[in-house]
């Protein structure tokens, strides 16, 4: 019988953060409901915002590599000089570790020190592989709204609305859009963006995501320039495409990948191309048709399913090489969770979300109280704990 492997994930950001919740939290929610019976996914570092320095001590990062032994940890997008030195803690425990990354951010030297590293499209694949990492996989993002079928397609040839959905930081990327838009022939085109750029039409969520999506003819995802905007990964594409909306993209590998240009979207380089592919789209037949086998596609290779199941070989192959787990080691990884919890609690305070602090110290109490080694457990953490127990009564927790 296949020894059940044991997965630790370490997620930079909540959520809301998409890189997080697209190669974390979704992986790990459907290991947890579909393949429990082979493997354990634990959700050890799952912060209420996004981590951009410390957030542990180097005491904390011990006791998890000690809690390590036997597991696989999953370190996603993590930065700074305490999360540095995990890798080789965590192998000189008898673990192993995994890093992923959706960006070009060659000043980042965790991930040559991983056993594995996950990326989200082909040009950051040939990077690693170009300075020297072994193991690289590519597992896409997967499409996190499934839907059942393409959206409905309107009527109209006329007042269509355009949807563009991204990061403040690509807003600049809209200008060829604009550009053409504000011309004669395409000012009835109305552009909704949804964002969190203070000038967006919609703020960003993943809730008004879900709802606008059903609610637009056409979705454009223009691009930038240089290795950072071609190292992108191809989520946006299968977004709009997964839900049956038409989609004109900009020329970079990872929608190059996805997109046969007329017959499932549109791939632009120009101006000139924005307008031929509006031009075109114009016509209800094409935005149906085109909007039907984008749909098809995505749902073929970009299901939540699908990238567990790569995550799963990832894990087999690297679980052949472990060191098997030990009590000392479970009981570290308690006291471990148990100080993540507090260390948890204290950031949701200082940021002002006093709901996720309290649901944090209820988790660290019953790490402590529910685990066979509680005493242990209790005693190494008493101060803490008792911090804990006096902040719920005080809240009347």
């Amino acid at each position: 019988m296949p020894v059940r492997l044991r997965v630790l994930w370490l997620l930079r950001g909540d959520r809301r953060s998409a890189s997080s919740r697209l190669q974390g939290y979704l992986i790990h929610d459907e290991l947890r409901k579909k393949h429990s019976d082979i493997i354990e996914s634990k959700l050890i570092l799952a912060p209420p915002v996004w981590l951009y320095g410390e957030s542990w001590d180097g005491a904390l990062c011990k006791k998890l590599a000690e809690g390590a032994t036997g597991s696989i940890v999953v370190m996603q997008k993590l930065i700074g000089q305490e999360f540095a030195q995990l890798p080789r803690l965590i192998r000189a425990a008898g673990g192993k570790t995994v890093y992923v990354h959706c960006d070009y951010d060659p000043d980042n030297l965790i991930p040559f020190d991983c056993d594995a590293v996950v990326v989200t499209s082909r040009v950051l694949a040939d990077w690693y592989i170009g300075h020297g990492h072994g193991v690289v996989k590519i597992i896409e993002d997967p499409n996190e709204f499934a839907w059942e079928a393409p959206a409905p397609t309107r009527e109209q040839t006329t007042r269509l609305i355009i949807g563009w959905i991204g990061h403040e930081m690509n807003w600049g990327t809209l200008d060829i859009v604009r550009q053409v838009l504000v011309e004669p022939e395409f000012a009835d085109f109305q552009l909704v963006t949804i964002s969190n750029h203070p000038d967006a039409t919609l703020r960003w969520s993943p809730e008004i995501v879900k709802q606008t999506l059903r609610e637009i003819d056409i979705g454009v995802i223009p691009v930038g320039r240089g290795i950072a905007a071609e190292a992108k990964s191809s989520n946006r594409a299968t977004m709009f495409m997964g839900a049956g909306v038409p989609t004109i993209a900009g020329r970079i590998p990872a929608y190059e990948d996805l997109i046969r240009d007329g017959e499932n979207g549109f791939l632009v380089g120009s101006a000139e191309d924005m307008r031929r592919s509006l031009r075109r789209l114009r016509s209800r037949r094409l935005r149906e048709d085109m909007g039907r086998a984008g749909f098809c596609d995505v749902q073929q290779r970009f299901t939540v399913d699908a990238s567990a199941e790569k995550w799963i070989h990832l894990f087999r192959e690297l679980g052949q090489r472990l060191t098997p787990q030990t009590n000392s080691a479970r009981t570290a990884l308690a006291e471990a969770e148990f100080e993540n919890a507090i260390a948890m609690r204290k950031l949701s305070w200082q940021t002002g979300n006093c709901a996720l602090a309290r649901k944090y110290a209820v988790s660290a109490v019953h790490t402590a109280m529910l685990h066979p080694n509680r005493k242990r457990i209790i005693r190494v953490c008493k101060a803490a704990l008792y911090n804990v127990y006096r902040r719920m009564i005080k809240t009347k927790l």
